[in-house]
């Protein structure tokens, strides 16, 4: 399946990710997996330099993902030690209910892959609930390794880490 991208960047477009999460938690039996962002908390975030990327089948959006710059603060909660400005944060990746199973999360996590490479990063994480089975299964495939386990604010998750270089 060929989509098309589009990066996410005006209150409107912010309007439209809402929507699609809304959509796709109601399709979902564990929705709180994608946590709950409000529409001034994206613009803050995208202010500091998050990045939402929305992916198209035809008109259709099928498929969101987030990437995060990496803080200091990320450094506190994943326990670990590097310099931010070589790392980034893989945030949420959501797949609409008529596409999943068809690889979408794995295309999304190449390009992902491809935009840090070239922007110089070294080292990528990202979080995941750990009944996730089926996030999980794909991280790993995709040469993520678990490094540690945190309660958040949405709940547990296993933070996974992965070596660009």
């Amino acid at each position: 399946m060929e989509l098309s991208k589009k990066r996410f960047e005006t209150k409107e477009e912010i309007d439209l990710y809402l929507e699609f999460i809304k959509e796709v938690k109601n399709t979902m039996d564990h929705p709180e997996w994608l946590g709950d962002f409000t529409k001034k908390e994206l613009l803050k975030l995208l202010n500091e330099g998050m990045i939402i990327w929305g992916y198209y089948d035809e008109s259709n959006l099928a498929s969101t993902s987030m990437l995060f710059p990496f803080t200091a603060k990320n450094n506190k909660d994943f326990n670990v030690e590097y310099e931010p400005n070589e790392c980034m944060d893989y945030g949420v990746q959501a797949v609409k209910a008529d596409h999943r199973g068809m690889s979408i999360q794995k295309v999304m996590l190449l390009e992902l892959d491809d935009y840090c490479k070239e922007n110089n990063i070294k080292r990528v994480f990202t979080t995941v609930h750990p009944d996730n089975i089926y996030s999980i299964r794909n991280i790993l495939t995709h040469g993520f390794e678990l490094i540690n386990q945190k309660k958040f604010k949405r709940g547990d998750r296993n933070i996974y880490q992965k070596n660009l270089e």
